[in-house]
């Protein structure tokens, strides 16, 4: 039998509101006391969990590195001022 002790119905309505309505379940707070049931009895959620935080961080990641590599190039095109 399945132990959804920490899965109920308002952390999963949580977790669509965040998704649905904010557009970044990350943000919902549940995540942390839900994920070890999630991984036990929602294992591809917690899956789909992991690989949306590994997704955001890279994307944030490679925004800075972009960023960065842009102002330095402005910086030498700019060149002593």
């Amino acid at each position: 039998m399945a132990d959804f002790s920490k899965i109920t119905p308002e952390v999963l309505r949580s977790i669509a509101y965040f998704t649905e309505e904010k557009g970044d379940p990350a943000r919902c707070v549940c995540w942390e006391d839900a994920l070890p049931a999630f991984r036990r009895e929602l294992p591809d959620l917690a899956h789909t969990y992991d690989h949306m935080i590994a997704a955001k961080r890279k994307l944030e990641y490679y925004t800075r590195a972009f960023v960065q590599q842009l102002e330095e190039q402005a910086e030498r095109l700019e060149g002593p001022q």
